[in-house]
């Protein structure tokens, strides 16, 4: 299971695959999502002007059911301690939700391979626009620029034992205007030793911030404040530690991953910070499409200074 710093305990790393992944795959083959067809009284009908407030409990999504084209911002909150993920997805020509559900949940077996085959299975069934995980002492927002067409929310606890709760959205004409990206930019990029990220410009603690994937495959931008004088050795220590099955030397972090949900290849969205000053943690969890193994546990971490 996830530690409380909200990343993966040395007991359930390594073939076990990511403790969030494996708790949506429980999730998916033990009940059908609630897929909510229509908007709540509250939320039916089309956005309001400025961000759409969004809630993530349990076994409720009250979004708009019409969302303008253009560039589009989610603020996300829970009130649940375990955190809650809203995943922004455009399904493929042909694929169902149900189907795109039951692929995401191969992403939690136990076997790598079976894990890999999983997560290109899910690159091909959606384009993954990105999202926000949260926890219940920090909230996050995104935005992402879309074209007319439908989309589907997804709304899960990755230390639930409950089923996602679906929606689907449609981007209707009446663009809202300008150019949403931001100066400060994470970016995921192949270097020599695999995936990795490079920092341009200063990363705002509260703000705005640009996360680019330039790598082939989905990508996270996960961040948690760490422990004062931690190093990024001490961060990629405690990956190793998680990969190997080891009791990590440090315990570094000091708070549950808050973030971007998964980019696709060559995507691009904003994600606004609500964090305290101070170093912190970045990483990606999401399944590497040859080995099985997450990114982080393969070295796709390090540490940043967030202002």
């Amino acid at each position: 299971m996830f530690a409380q710093d909200g990343t993966e305990g040395a007991a359930d790393a390594g073939d076990r695959g990511p403790t969030r992944r494996r708790v949506l795959a429980g999730a998916a083959l033990a009940g059908a999502a609630v897929l909510l067809p229509g908007g709540s009284a509250a939320f039916a009908g089309e956005a309001a002007a400025g961000p759409i407030e969004v809630v993530l409990e349990p076994d409720t999504l009250d979004v708009p059911e019409r969302v303008p084209c253009g560039a589009v911002t989610f603020h996300v909150t829970t009130p649940a301690e375990e955190g809650r993920s809203l995943l922004l997805v455009r399904l493929a020509e042909g694929v169902g939700v149900d189907e795109y559900l039951a692929l995401l949940a191969g992403t939690g077996a136990q076997d790598p391979q079976e894990r890999a085959a999983a997560a290109r299975a899910v690159s091909a069934a959606a384009d993954n626009l990105g999202g926000a995980v949260v926890s219940a002492a920090t909230g996050a927002g995104f935005t992402q620029v879309l074209t007319p067409g439908e989309y589907v929310l997804v709304n899960y606890g990755y230390a639930s034992p409950g089923p996602p709760v679906v929606r689907t959205v449609r981007a209707v004409r009446g663009a809202v205007a300008g150019r949403p990206w931001a100066p400060a930019a994470i970016v995921h990029h192949d270097g020599a030793g695999g995936k990795e990220f490079a920092v341009a410009g200063s990363p705002p603690a509260g703000g705005a911030l640009t996360v680019v994937n330039t790598t082939a495959t989905p990508q996270e931008a996960m961040l948690v404040p760490v422990v004062p004088g931690t190093t990024e050795e001490d961060v990629r220590a405690y990956f190793e530690a998680l990969r190997d099955g080891r009791e990590p030397p440090v315990q570094p972090m000091l708070g549950r991953p808050v973030g971007m949900a998964p980019l696709g290849a060559g995507r691009r969205a904003v994600l606004h910070t609500e964090f305290a000053p101070g170093p912190h943690a970045l990483f990606s969890f999401t399944v590497d499409h040859e080995t099985g193994i997450n990114h982080a546990l393969q070295g796709m971490s390090r540490l940043v200074g967030l202002a």
